[in-house]
């Protein structure tokens, strides 16, 4: 076959394999209230709730190696939330057996359009429903992952700003409560994207603010639970603002089994910025590390020992080397 050919050729089958893995990825599966659907075909009416008043209860969660994490804290969370906002779901829709449902369907649709059978998340999405109905609204789907994301997280380490945005006290809702009503979240986040792409830092454009509570101490990011080190210390926030993640325990107790001290404190803004580091954990990133919080910078995760054998732990834990496959993804 000519050169020339033999280009055309390899250029079309990478195109062809290419069409084929985002196809794949836009058929993922998505249940509401009763029916299976492709996710795009999902919507949610304007007079919903959840549209009018982001009145909401969300869960997301991941696979890894294909396999669900945390199930069961997941769906712990999600009924505890439902019954805050006062939600009762009909008797026969099952979420752990449509959460499994839509694994298998994601991994088969990806294994029938011969598209690479990566990881992925699914969310649980609950709703009191339509205004004037007493039905609510259920949703259950797959999505892809943040890879770049992901990746830039493990190998650059997130950049961090102390936001002006101070966590939901617990007089509006309890911090137990997982919900889309995230504003305050997004606000932070977009302050700190202007502000590190500002200063040019390596993964700014995937920059968090960290919020405060009431009383001036760290809470939070938008996507992850966050942790001091120092020395062999771990310190968690002590503050009633902070969602319990699923993926900080198995943190924890890898930390304890190496030998670090874990505890929980008030942690100002000036004490994270004289830490050693701050460990950074969540359902999609699992662990990482900040690159930098403010204008402090800190230790790189490979240059700690500690953050390595913990890394290690709950890598055996889940079951896959999550830093690699995001990198080899990305």
């Amino acid at each position: 076959m000519p050169r020339v050919d033999c280009e055309i050729f390899a250029y079309w089958s990478a195109f062809q394999i290419q069409s084929s893995f985002r196809a794949a990825r836009m058929k993922s599966p998505a249940w509401m209230n009763g029916q299976w659907v492709p996710a795009q075909e999902v919507v949610l009416p304007l007079d919903d709730v959840g549209v009018m008043q982001a009145a909401s209860v969300v869960e997301r969660l991941r696979t890894y190696d294909g396999k669900i994490v945390d199930l069961s804290s997941h769906l712990a969370r999600f009924s505890s939330g439902l019954k805050i906002v006062g939600i009762s779901l009909p008797a026969s829709w099952d979420v752990e057996s449509l959460v499994e449902q839509c694994v298998d369907r994601q991994i088969r649709k990806r294994a029938n359009g011969q598209a690479p059978v990566e990881d992925f998340s699914i969310v649980v999405l609950c709703t009191p429903g339509r205004l004037g109905e007493n039905q609510p609204t259920l949703i259950v789907h797959a999505a892809n992952l943040p890879w770049r994301r992901l990746a830039s997280w493990y190998r650059y380490g997130q950049v961090l700003m102390v936001s002006a945005h101070q966590c939901v006290p617990d007089a509006c809702w309890p911090a137990k409560l997982k919900t889309r009503s995230r504003l305050h979240y997004y606000l932070a986040d977009q302050s700190a994207l202007n502000e590190a792409t500002a200063k040019q830092l390596d993964g700014a454009e995937f920059a968090a603010g960290v919020l405060l509570d009431q009383a001036g101490h760290l809470t939070e990011t938008s996507m992850a639970n966050i942790a001091l080190r120092e020395g062999d210390r771990l310190i968690t926030p002590a503050s009633s603002g902070v969602l319990a993640g699923t993926s900080q325990p198995r943190v924890l107790d890898a930390a304890k089994c190496v030998g670090m001290t874990v505890t929980s404190e008030p942690i100002t803004p000036k004490r994270a910025m004289a830490a050693d580091q701050i460990w950074l954990t969540g359902a999609l990133g699992c662990l990482w590390t900040a690159h930098s919080l403010g204008g402090a910078r800190y230790a790189a995760a490979a240059k700690c020992d500690y953050f390595r054998s913990v890394q290690d732990r709950v890598m055996s834990m889940v079951g896959i080397d999550y830093v690699q496959q995001a990198n080899s993804i990305d």
